[in-house]
């Protein structure tokens, strides 16, 4: 009896999840128009707030059925960076080597 509990109660957490409230910002990246949103009047607190930046970026990533290039700049400068920590913690243990 306690195993069905268990496994009706894994159902109800998995429903839960999916039943999650969308967002207008889901919402308009499922219409294909966060992008445009974004660029008219949300261009300052993108600018500024790196992480809802990130989060917007996510949806448009995620609906998005065509390619952006400014997510790849985006991406990129993001790829960029961790490369350059990288770089700079692997110098710090080959000096600590030598």
């Amino acid at each position: 009896m306690p195993e069905q509990a268990l496994q009706k109660l894994q159902r109800l957490m998995r429903l839960q999840k999916k039943m999650q409230p969308r967002t207008i910002y889901a919402e308009l990246a499922r219409e294909g128009l966060l992008h445009e949103y974004i660029k008219n009047f949300m261009i300052d607190k993108v600018s500024a707030d790196e992480d809802f930046r990130d989060e917007m970026f996510a949806l448009i990533y995620e609906h998005s059925d065509e390619v952006i290039p400014e997510f790849d700049v985006y991406i990129l400068e993001m790829l960029c960076e961790s490369l350059g920590y990288f770089e700079e913690y692997t110098k710090e243990c080959q000096k600590q080597m030598l």
